[in-house]
């Protein structure tokens, strides 16, 4: 089950739902249950479409060598979330999944699985066995530290694929963002 955010007030005693969430708590909690609470940061809204838009900006920028796969004529990144999910995998932002299989006729079947239940998984098959690299959410889950982390982690890899600094492609992005606010 995905983890869903909900909102309280520490009443100095207990901690009360927001109204907005009450319904949503009411399915998550059970009274007399113990849970654990983590405070959570808010994170820089203007920092987090920045680096959404340098993923975007690098992705339409990929040197000829990184848009298609060796293997073939399809595309390496079909997206920039593509992109940005690999780079993740590649930091070490992700879980990992080992399947070991009868044969490896059975190891590209459970690779092919994969595929179909994840289209950004790194997917590796070796024999009989397949390793699945799932990137992790950057969504509310991820604290505020630990995106930062993987933000830059992942703008460098990126930055360093186009042979420029995570500065010069960060101001790529907002230059972006600057001309397409001036044409709205």
């Amino acid at each position: 089950m995905k983890p869903e955010a909900v909102g309280f007030i520490w009443s100095g005693r207990e901690m009360v739902p927001l109204d907005r969430y009450r319904t949503l708590a009411g399915r998550l909690y059970r009274p007399g249950h113990e849970y654990t609470l983590i405070p959570h940061q808010e994170r820089s809204t203007k920092a987090h479409g920045l680096f959404f838009k340098a993923i975007e900006v690098a992705w339409q920028n990929l040197p000829e060598r990184y848009q298609r796969r060796p293997d073939s004529n399809r595309p390496r990144f079909p997206t920039s979330t593509a992109l940005r999910k690999w780079a993740l995998v590649q930091e070490g932002f992700a879980d990992e999944h080992v399947h070991v299989c009868d044969t490896n006729a059975d190891a590209l079947q459970m690779a092919a699985l994969a595929r179909m239940l994840d289209e950004y998984a790194v997917i590796k098959v070796s024999d009989n066995i397949v390793t699945v690299w799932i990137a992790q959410t950057q969504g509310p889950i991820m604290g505020k530290e630990e995106f930062q982390r993987s933000m830059d982690k992942v703008l460098g890899r990126i930055a360093h694929m186009l042979g420029i600094s995570i500065d010069e492609l960060c101001d790529n992005a907002k230059a972006s963002m600057k001309r397409i606010k001036e044409s709205s």
